[in-house]
């Protein structure tokens, strides 16, 4: 048979713990990487229209803006930084990798897709570039908050801020504490 790899003392095994190590990686950060994916594009994307492919802003002038703005760092911070912190304290405290997934899966939503997407970008329409995407993806952003028209999406913003974000972080916290009731 012809090897298409260079023969060496690991066979296959190698591979599969490999795949195993992936996995489980994929498996508990991938909301992480989710959220990350969104920020890099909410640094790049040219919120002035709505074409696709999507123009892109590689100056820097937009992702430089993002860094200036208080309500974006008080969301994307938590964001990109927590999960790093959350992670460690897991390991340390010897958690079982279904915990680590779901501090992470919890701490990126209430942090950033609850408040820094929804809550500053559509009910509050504040946060830089994703409020320009929110009224092109959804023009009755427009209308001010509360009008009849766009109601049942405020309904929804209302949820997440009053309802969703603080019960994922209380679950962050219940976790992290290996509480029976999370």
């Amino acid at each position: 048979p012809i090897k298409l790899y260079p023969a060496s003392s690991c066979d296959c095994h190698c591979w599969v713990a490999a795949f195993v190590k992936m996995k489980e990686f994929i498996y508990v950060w991938w909301p992480y990487i989710f959220a990350v994916a969104t920020i890099m594009l909410q640094a790049v994307v040219d919120p002035a229209e709505c074409v696709w492919p999507p123009k892109l802003d590689l100056s820097g002038q937009q992702a430089a803006l993002l860094a200036k703005t208080p309500v974006w760092l008080c969301t994307a911070g938590p964001t990109l930084i927590g999960p790093f912190l959350l992670n460690f304290m897991a390991r340390k405290r010897n958690l079982s990798a279904m915990d680590p997934q779901s501090l992470m899966w919890w701490h990126v939503n209430a942090w950033w897709f609850h408040t820094g997407c929804d809550v500053f970008s559509g009910l509050y329409q504040i946060m830089p570039v994703l409020t320009e995407l929110y009224t092109h993806m959804s023009p009755i952003h427009v209308k001010e908050r509360w009008h009849p028209e766009r109601e049942h999406l405020d309904c929804a913003y209302g949820l997440e801020l009053f309802v969703e974000a603080p019960f994922a972080l209380w679950l962050v916290y219940l976790f992290m504490m290996q509480d029976h009731r999370r």
